[in-house]
């Protein structure tokens, strides 16, 4: 029988990227993920100080031109080693604006994904050095909370007409 006790909390996410080039799957890796100092305060508080509960989180990713690294302090208001990549659209309504829903399932067997990736087409050549989740909607918009940065191991440079397929999976 397991002792309570000995029974901790450490939640881990990662994201699951597909990248294909006319129809097929060129690019395919799963990278892990740190989550942001503010991100654990804010858990902290909404669990057990009245805090504000996110209902809907997005995801973004970070461009290679001008990074120099993520950093466990950054915030969507303050991320100084690195910037958003914008040139895409959601696949499936074509809006240029605004980040992809993350669209998570019901938590189940202490974890929690998007079982549908979400389909991101480019509209603009570039690098993608990693990607990241906040409770932000609008593209740029630096209200809101940064939950967690991931790097890839390589930059991976897209194409216009690219299309990525992004999962994310947080587990506890």
């Amino acid at each position: 029988m397991m002792n309570l006790s000995e029974n901790g909390l450490d939640i881990q996410g990662r994201f699951h990227i597909q990248l294909k080039r006319r129809g097929n799957i060129i690019f395919d890796c799963t990278i892990k993920n740190g989550v942001t100092n503010a991100a654990k305060n804010a858990i902290l508080d909404a669990f057990f100080n009245s805090g504000t509960v996110y209902s809907n989180w997005y995801m973004g990713m970070i461009d290679n031109t001008s990074y120099s690294a993520v950093d466990a302090t950054d915030t969507l208001q303050t991320h100084t080693g690195w910037s958003e990549f914008t040139d895409y659209n959601i696949t499936s309504s074509g809006n240029t604006a605004y980040r992809p829903l993350w669209g998570q399932d019901a938590a189940s067997s202490q974890q929690i994904t998007n079982s549908t990736g979400v389909s991101i087409t480019f509209t603009a050549n570039g690098t993608i050095v990693g990607y990241f989740i906040t409770s932000q909607l609008t593209k740029g918009n630096s209200t809101g909370l940064l939950w967690s940065t991931a790097l890839l191991d390589a930059p991976l440079a897209v194409q216009s007409g690219d299309e990525l397929i992004l999962t994310y999976i947080l587990a506890a």
